[in-house]
Order: C-alpha cells, then structure tokens, then sequence
C-alpha cells in the first residue's frame, strides 16, 4: 500500500542578496515483513526532490524597471511511483506560508505585490517554470511556461505521468520577474517560493481553505498537516464546522506552533447509541462505537458523580468580557446572549463538561495512573483536549504567548479568547471572575485532574480538581 508522501524545497530570489535553498525529504513508503531468524525492507517506492542554482537569485533594478529572469534554478526530481507525481507551489515571504506578498527588509510598510505588471505604478513580481532539456518530459501547468502570478496557495505548475519500475529522473526550472514602479521606496525586497512533489500525482495537497469540517484533520497525514499548517496566517481566524452538531468555530494557527479552537466548545453530549466513534470523536480508532449513557443537563440539577458524564449547556450565551474582582452572583449578570449586537462570539459559554464527559467516557475511573495521559476526548476527531505540559498544552501556549490574566492581561483578547466563564456544579455561575479549562491529564487516581485556572487578580497558574464540577474545553488539532 502507497502512502502519500510529501517532498519541499524553498526557492526565489533577494535583490542585491544572494538566496539559499533548503531541501527536505520525507520517508519513503515502507512494507515490512518479519520471520523467525530475519526481518526484510521493502522500499515500494523511492521520491526526492533537490535543487541545484544555476544562476544567482539578485538584481539591483532601478525604479521604473522590468526585469526578468532573475536567477535560475534547476529542479530535478526522481521517483519510481507507478502513478506518477507533480510539483506544487506556493508563494511565501519573511516565512510566513500562504504570504506571497514580496516585503521590504527595510520597512514592511512598502510592499511589492505578485503579479505581471510591466509597467504603471504598481510594483509586482512573478514566477516563470521552463523545462529543461533532455530530461523525463514534464508537463507545464496553468500558464507557468510564461511568467504567471507567484500562488499565494498551493498550485500545480508541473506534472509527470506514470512512470517505469526503475528510479526516473527529470527536472524543471524555476526564474523569476519583477517590476519596480518609479515610485517604490528603495531598498532591499525579497521573495520566495515553497516547490513541493507530490505523489500520486492525483492527489492535491490540500490547505486550509479545502477544509470543511473540524473531522477533515482526522484524515491528514503528519505531511498533509504541515501543508495545511503552512497555508495558514499567524493568528488569523478561520472557521471549520463540528460534523455531529453543524456548529462552527474559530480556529486559528498560533505562536506555539499548533491550530486551536479560539472559542469554547458547544457540543451537546448525546444518548443515541453508537453515536461517537472514531470518525467524529476524539477517540481511538480501535476502539467501539460510544454511547454515551448520561443525557446533557439543561437545568440546575447536577448530579456529583466522580465517574459518570455529566454536561451542562446553558444556552447561546456569551460572555460580555467585562473582567471583575467583585463577580455577579447570577449566570445572566455577566453573560449576553450571542445574538446580541454588541456579543462577541468567540466569547461563547459553550458548555459545561465534567472531566468524565471532557474525555469522552462512560467511566473515568479507568484512568487512575497520575499524570497519565487520557489521550481521548469530547472534542471532534482529529482534535484533542490540551496536556498538561509540553507540545499541544496550555501552558506552553500560556508561555510562548505571555499570556497574563486580570483586567489588564491578555489571556481573554485576540488571537486566544480564553473565556472567564467559572464553573457549574448545579448552583450559580461567577462568570468574569475566573475560568476553568480541562486538561486531558490525570492528576491522582481518584477524583482530580489537572486543569488551567484564569484568575482575575493572578497569573494564570494550574492546580486540581475534582472530576465533578463542570468546566469549559478547548481543543488543539493533532
């Protein structure tokens, strides 16, 4: 069985700057076999992609000028995939993916915008793939055999069909234009290009913006994730669906690295039988079909079970985001519905989950080990509930954002959204005061786990609870 597998180099041009070229590679495809006194590999297929300047990518342009065939570079690709392959690519600047807006190293406030433009006032730059010959015979995709708009998401520019069973060779170059309006400010501008082979050659990587639903994650593999992950602007929303409930949510790629939901979750825990599985639900995909057995509460009666699901919703509220010391006494002193004009959204409640519910479980006490790692949850497939320390958790994210609490802190504002929406435990809710989040780890083996509390007077900081009240969830992409 062949995997796709996914192979990048990074190319394009410095004015008045030499550029250097990265390659990466990927595994390759393995099957394995075992016997009792040997154990065989087998390499099914075998794709590199590396890249080799044959002119330096600089020019010194005097204003009003086009200048075309920047640099060049050779790109040469061998594979043997029966079904061939394809280079994709995607225009980039300061390493920011999915950016292909060519910027000034001396102030980023003057801007050279892609495209062909060869004269006029506005300053543009382009790419241009040739191939080279004697070589595997490409084909040149959309335009790209003349100068063509740099992507600004990934797009095919070449493709090779099916090949033989031996290792084959071919190659394309790559060039670039640009044209300097008489009135760009002067200075240093750079820019550059993500190349990536793919195969099969079928199948087209896929960014943030072929994406539908929260689940599409569950089907990327580590490769297809770092695609989508690139495609996206730091700490730019973005909205993706949850497939069992229709609900939508922001989303946003952050300082730590990771994609976040940057609101609360919202799904009601349902009774039907067989509902959750490994398709919509964060749980192991070796695992039954979940029912959960416990409906979702929608009034104050809250029952304190240490191992039994238990949710709360309290409606389509929103938090008003006023910070106090002095917190209301009822639900609906701090909270607006998020119909409301002046609601912000990614302030939603959500709901309520005790930590039975937040790991998507008819019985927590199956995981009893201190800081063991629950490694399931309520949250969609493809998504996890945070750990507690380290890649993925909320204090690395705390950390790497120096994110603070109180009226004064960020931890509540853009990109993040932290909601100080208390707890329920089936009286009434201090919402503005402090926040609560589920961790997916366990704390001791009885009734707490570790969690994140936002205090209005403090840094945020991480403790214990027990399992019973309900708190809020957020979740990161796996």
């Amino acid at each position: 069985m062949q995997n796709k597998t996914i192979y990048s180099i990074l190319g394009g041009f410095i004015a008045a700057t030499f550029c250097s070229f990265l390659a990466l590679r990927m595994p390759n495809t393995l099957a394995v076999t075992s016997g009792n006194t040997e154990a065989k590999v087998t390499v099914t297929s075998s794709c590199s992609m590396i890249n080799v300047v044959d002119q330096e990518h600089t020019a010194t342009i005097v204003n009003g000028h086009f200048e075309e065939g920047i640099g060049e570079t050779t790109l040469q690709s061998f594979c043997n995939d029966l079904n061939g392959y394809a280079i994709y690519a995607v225009g980039f600047s300061n390493y920011t993916y999915g950016d292909n807006t060519m910027a000034s190293s001396v102030d980023s406030a003057y801007n050279i915008q892609t495209g062909t433009a060869t004269s006029g006032d506005t300053s543009s730059w382009s790419m241009k793939i040739g191939s080279v010959a004697g070589t595997y015979a490409p084909t040149i995709e959309n335009s790209f055999n003349n100068y063509h708009t740099v992507p600004s998401t990934y797009t095919k520019i070449a493709s090779f069909p099916a090949v033989t069973d031996t290792v084959e060779g071919s190659s394309v170059t790559a060039t670039y234009a640009t044209y300097i309006s008489p009135y760009q400010v002067a200075g240093t501008y750079t820019g550059k290009v993500k190349y990536t082979l793919l195969h099969p050659s079928t199948t087209i990587p896929k960014t943030i913006n072929d994406l539908t639903y929260m689940q599409d994650f569950k089907d990327l593999n580590e490769g297809e994730k770092e695609v989508v992950k690139d495609s996206m602007i730091l700490n730019q929303e973005y909205t993706l669906t949850d497939q069992r409930d229709g609900k939508e949510y922001f989303i946003a790629k952050l300082a730590d690295g990771n994609i976040w939901m940057t609101q609360n979750l919202d799904h009601n825990i349902v009774t039907t039988p067989n509902f959750y599985t490994s398709q919509n639900t964060d749980i192991p995909t070796s695992s039954s079909p979940l029912t959960i057995n416990t409906a979702t509460y929608t009034n104050t009666t809250w029952n304190n079970s240490t191992t039994a699901p238990r949710s709360y919703d309290p409606g389509d509220k929103c938090w008003n985001g006023v910070v106090r010391d002095d917190p209301d006494s009822t639900l609906n002193n701090s909270i607006i519905s998020c119909s409301d004009s002046s609601a912000n959204k990614h302030y939603s409640i959500g709901n309520y989950y005790n930590w039975t519910a937040a790991v998507a479980t008819n019985d927590s006490s199956e995981f009893a080990t201190k800081n063991q790692d629950a490694n399931q949850s309520i949250c969609p497939a493809g998504w996890r509930l945070p750990t507690y320390s380290g890649d993925k958790s909320y204090r690395n994210l705390v950390d790497t954002l120096g994110l603070t609490a109180g009226a004064s802190g960020n931890i509540y504002r853009d990109p993040v959204y932290f909601v100080y929406g208390d707890i329920f435990s089936g009286s009434s809710i201090t919402a503005g005061n402090r926040g609560y989040y589920w961790s997916s780890v366990v704390y001791d083996g009885s009734d707490a786990e570790w969690v994140e509390l936002l205090w209005y007077n403090a840094a945020p900081h991480y403790s214990a609870m027990p399992r019973v009240p309900g708190a809020s969830v957020r979740c990161v992409a796996r």
